[in-house]
């Protein structure tokens, strides 16, 4: 799925990509079912997708299609771990510039529709060196909120964690930069016992892995990256464990 604004996705009516709206996802998900009514619908989030798919299947319940997921690398908060970054020179300087340019990247695209928007100053936004000042440009003006604080509250999927009804795989490497540094785990940052207590969650954390990488390759004789990571055959195995758990609560 591509967020409204990214690759050759249009933005409507003046709306762009935002972190704690699930709209494009339900719009996804939904359109998917349509298609297929009578099989399974699985879905996988990475990085902001994961966080936006446990709001979404929390949110939603049990009203909702899908029949098994996986997040990959959450964060399930935002705000504690845009500050965090933030404190550091390399987490500043890589992490937080990095992905400040990529959202800069859609707006420089759509630059004629947005500065359109009346408020909105895109030029501040296009003028930021770190996240947390491009959400001060974007958050009341483009998003619609009265303040960054209360944004971020709207952005965790945290608080949506004990209405999960489907199987849901946690996947999260330990050394993840974005939520954690030096010997701090992500089991010790990321709220851990919230998952242990749905028992329809599986939280499950590797020793290495960084963000989105879990890259498994042979060195001896050269080296030779494998074509798909751990994290792959993760996903694959436990939604294959998925299916067939999902289809003989079906049968009777």
């Amino acid at each position: 799925m591509n967020w409204k604004g990214f690759h050759d996705a249009p933005i409507a009516r003046g709306g762009v990509f935002r972190p704690d709206d699930i709209s494009d996802m339900e719009t996804a998900i939904e359109s998917a079912h349509s298609r297929h009514p009578n099989s399974l619908l699985f879905a996988v989030g990475f990085s902001a997708g994961s966080n936006q798919l446990v709001k979404y299947l929390g949110s939603n319940g049990e009203h909702h299609p899908v029949a098994a997921a996986v997040s990959v690398c959450n964060g399930f908060e935002y705000e504690k771990h845009v500050k965090r970054i933030e404190e550091t020179t390399v987490g500043q300087e890589v992490y937080s510039r990095g992905m400040t340019y990529l959202h800069q990247e859609y707006l420089r695209k759509h630059r004629d529709e947005l500065s359109k928007v009346e408020g909105f100053d895109l030029e501040r936004a296009l003028a930021a060196t770190k996240h947390s000042e491009l959400d001060e440009a974007l958050v009341c003006s483009l998003y619609g909120y009265s303040d960054v604080a209360d944004y971020y509250k709207a952005v965790a999927c945290r608080p949506f964690i004990h209405n999960v009804t489907v199987p849901l795989l946690c996947v999260q490497a330990a050394d993840d930069p974005l939520f954690t540094e030096g010997d701090v785990k992500c089991r010790e940052v990321l709220p851990v016992d919230e998952l242990h207590d749905n028992p329809n969650v599986i939280y499950f954390e590797t020793e290495l892995g960084s963000h989105l990488s879990f890259i498994e390759a042979e060195v001896p004789g050269g080296f030779s990256r494998h074509e798909h990571t751990f994290c792959d055959r993760v996903v694959d195995a436990f939604l294959l464990y998925a299916q067939d758990k999902v289809k003989k609560r079906h049968t009777f």
